[in-house]
């Protein structure tokens, strides 16, 4: 018998979808077995490790630096002085005037490094001459002077007294006139003022137990009040003092 052309294409068809399912269905069993059976491979592969280093905060201490023992100003005690100059200039006696020479000695006490009080033996001697009244007299002058001066001194350096003084003292005059001469003359204890401005060259101290000591230069006045007339000694000094 012979199957009809409908009955044939019927069983072509479903022939046909039989394989495709039993293909599909050994495809997706073997996948299955692939995905389900077997567990896939794992890689492990490391991660890196990214070592971060911590910053270290360290504080500071603050260091404070010691503080030195307190220390009282650098003043030197008191203490004995002593000093001596010489020098020349000009000396005035009443109208009379001329060159002179002086010199002077000092002993007494350094209060502390501005004040001190001494004695000071001063000896200036002029020669003086001028005109008075139309006539020519020439004098001289000797004082042996005894003052007691307080001193202030500044920085070292600038030194400044002035005291009273009792004078021995002796001055002459004398005028001739046609061949006849006249002669004055005075003698005596009178008083008389002194006084001083010294500047120190060198200054130098060994501590505070020491004296200071260096050159002076400076100038001096020494005043005596005669009976009648005034005697003014103005003289530049150079010496050393022990102060």
């Amino acid at each position: 018998m012979f199957a009809s052309p409908r009955n044939l294409v019927t069983a072509l068809v479903a022939s046909a979808l039989s394989l495709a399912g039993a293909t599909a269905h050994a495809q997706f069993g073997a996948s299955a077995q692939i995905q389900y059976g077997a567990p896939p491979p794992v890689y492990a592969q490391p991660q890196p490790v990214y070592a971060h280093p911590q910053p270290v905060y360290q504080q500071l201490q603050s260091v404070y630096p010691q503080q030195p023992a307190y220390q009282r100003p650098f003043r030197r005690v008191g203490r004995f002085r002593y000093g001596g100059d010489v020098g020349g200039g000009w000396a005035f006696l009443g109208p009379l005037s001329g060159g002179g020479i002086t010199a002077s000695l000092r002993l007494g006490w350094q209060i502390d490094d501005n004040w001190a009080v001494y004695y000071q033996g001063d000896l200036p001697i002029a020669f003086a001459a001028g005109e008075i009244s139309g006539r020519t007299y020439g004098g001289a002058a000797i004082v042996l002077g005894t003052g007691i001066l307080g001193e202030y001194t500044l920085g070292d350096i600038l030194s400044l007294g002035i005291g009273p003084s009792l004078d021995y003292a002796a001055i002459g005059t004398s005028t001739s006139t046609g061949g006849v001469s006249t002669t004055y003359g005075e003698g005596g204890t009178y008083f008389g003022v002194q006084a001083r401005v010294m500047i120190t060259l060198i200054a130098s101290s060994n501590g505070a137990e020491s004296r200071r000591r260096g050159f002076r230069i400076g100038a001096s006045s020494h005043t005596t009040f005669f009976s009648n007339d005034v005697f003014q000694a103005i003289n530049l000094h150079l010496g050393y003092e022990w102060y």
